[in-house]
């Protein structure tokens, strides 16, 4: 049987870690993005907050899909972290990163 660790730190997954996001759509976070970045697909976007691009610092994104917009957050959302979640009504997903240590699929 396989075992399997979660790690919600935000922090760069290392080692046998994969990094990987919980999503909730329809949910934003209650804090400034520190960057954001216009016209890219959701691959992108998660693909920024993993390789910290342009020195951001990322725990957590938020992804618009209408507008192709990602925003990316320092901060993990509750009940990972300090920041409050809220309800959105538009076509947006927010994203918080976690560290899984194991394999899904043999």
């Amino acid at each position: 049987m396989q075992s399997y660790y979660c790690s919600y730190s935000g922090a760069v997954c290392t080692g046998e870690n994969a990094t990987t996001y919980l999503r909730s759509e329809g949910t934003r976070l209650m804090e400034f993005a520190t960057h954001t970045i216009k016209d890219v697909t959701l691959n992108i976007c998660a693909d920024a907050c993993t390789s910290e691009s342009n020195g951001h610092v990322c725990s957590s994104f938020e992804y618009d899909a209408r507008s192709q917009e990602c925003s990316i957050h320092a901060e993990d959302g509750q009940p990972f972290g300090p920041s409050v979640l809220t309800k959105s009504d538009g076509p947006v997903a927010f994203f918080q990163q976690i560290c899984v240590k194991g394999m899904f699929f043999d």
